[in-house]
């Protein structure tokens, strides 16, 4: 039931926003060559067959363009640049922060670009905070915090641990929605 509601939820801030932009007399020309209005960015092993496909059937059921990647990155490859560049052609991007979110390099790495779009051209940022506090993601404790110490063993640069960091310390700090105890646990 959390879903469907969650999901209306997000469609009715997505329709709001596409409202706003189009009664705005000023959108950006980056704005205006989007491909998708929703990037997705989960932890696949998290969320796919569960929430994120719920969520994106509830989108695109909208009528709502969404980029979701199926596709995982294998240990140590790069963010490809199709994925960065439909990062960057997206008008909103919605991070389901899950417990192994952080575990992720292609997660932390999307989550980056997320970032940089919002500081370029204020991309809004929707968090989902998935089965942990927003605390976590703004302390990087619980689940973070083990998944920085790991990469840390994995031998990740400091300078690129640091970039992470800081920038779920920002998405943590953001409006989001809280689904806890999602597991009833």
């Amino acid at each position: 039931m959390w879903f469907l509601v969650l999901g209306m939820i997000v469609v009715a801030v997505v329709f709001k926003m596409r409202r706003r932009n189009r009664e705005s007399s000023s959108i950006s020309s980056s704005l205006s060559i989007t491909n998708h209005e929703v990037f997705l960015s989960f932890r696949g092993a998290d969320t796919r067959k569960g929430f994120t496909d719920h969520l994106h059937c509830k989108l695109v059921d909208a009528g709502i363009k969404v980029f979701k990647d199926d596709e995982n990155l294998h240990t140590g490859e790069e963010i490809k640049p199709a994925l960065k560049e439909a990062i960057r052609q997206s008008r909103i991007s919605i991070a389901i922060l899950s417990k192994d979110y952080a575990s992720s390099k292609s997660c932390l790495m999307e989550v980056v670009q997320m970032w940089e779009c919002r500081i370029s051209n204020g991309q809004t940022i929707i968090p989902i905070f998935y089965d942990i506090s927003p605390s976590d993601v703004k302390h990087q404790a619980g689940h973070f915090e083990t998944s920085f110490r790991q990469h840390e063993k994995d031998g990740v640069s400091s300078n690129t641990i640091i970039k992470w960091k800081e920038v779920l310390r920002q998405i943590g700090g953001l409006s989001g929605y809280h689904l806890d105890n999602v597991y009833g646990g």
